[in-house]
């Protein structure tokens, strides 16, 4: 998270999107700001599910190669922190193994 020139909270990421149709995953630009980055902050940590709404912005800047480059990003209006999906517990029970008996029984 870090602080605009008129020092109001930003909060950059990339959202990954995994594509069902074929083993692939798209990387999206998130730009949170205030609260919305705030909340991000503390509440998330990578690898965590968020579902985003917002709005598309495509911003221009020239590069330190003096090309022109567009940014296409979405910026987040709010955020919903998604829990995953409980992993079944093992079927299997823990065996205590002795160590001189390579069998489990």
């Amino acid at each position: 998270m870090t602080l605009s020139d008129s020092g109001k909270l930003i909060c950059n990421f990339n959202l990954a999107v995994k594509r069902n149709y074929r083993d692939a995953t798209d990387f999206i630009r998130i730009v949170a700001w205030e609260n919305v980055a705030r909340n991000i902050e503390q509440y998330t940590k990578k690898g965590d599910m968020i579902y985003v709404t917002g709005y598309l912005q495509v911003r221009q800047y020239t590069g330190d190669d003096g090309k022109e480059r567009y940014v296409h990003e979405v910026v987040a209006s709010q955020v919903q922190f998604l829990e995953r999906k409980e992993k079944k517990e093992n079927a299997f029970e823990e065996t205590n193994i002795d160590e001189g008996n390579d069998t489990p029984f």
